[in-house]
C-alpha cells in the first residue's frame, strides 16, 4: 500500500459518535433523574473532549509546514474548547 492511499485524517466515525452522544444527551437528560442525568452528562462531555482532541490535535490531513507552530495552535484551541466544556458542565453539575 502506497503512502498516498493511507488514512491521513481523522475517521468519520469520530464526528458521528459525537453527534450520537449529543442527540442521546438531548433526549435522555430531561427524562432521567437529576443525579443520573448529571453523571450521564459528565460521561458525554468526556466523550466529546476525547473527540475534540482527536479531531483538532491528532489529524494528519492538515499541512505540516511548521509542525511545532501548528501543533501549538492546535493544542491551544483544544485546551480552550475543553476548558469551556468542562466549565459549563461543572457549573451545571454543581448548581443545576
Amino acid at each position: 500500500m502506497s503512502p498516498k492511499n493511507k488514512q491521513s485524517g481523522y475517521l468519520l466515525e469520530i464526528p458521528l459518535i459525537m453527534m450520537a452522544v449529543g442527540i442521546l444527551l438531548a433526549i435522555l437528560l430531561p427524562i432521567l433523574p437529576k443525579l443520573v442525568g448529571k453523571i450521564v452528562l459528565v460521561i458525554g462531555v468526556l466523550v466529546w473532549i476525547g473527540g475534540i482532541y482527536y479531531m483538532i490535535v491528532i489529524p494528519g490531513w492538515q499541512p505540516r509546514n511548521s509542525s511545532h507552530v501548528h501543533y501549538t495552535w492546535s493544542l491551544m484551541i483544544f485546551i480552550a474548547l475543553a476548558a469551556l466544556l468542562a466549565f459549563a458542565t461543572s457549573v451545571y453539575v454543581l448548581y443545576g
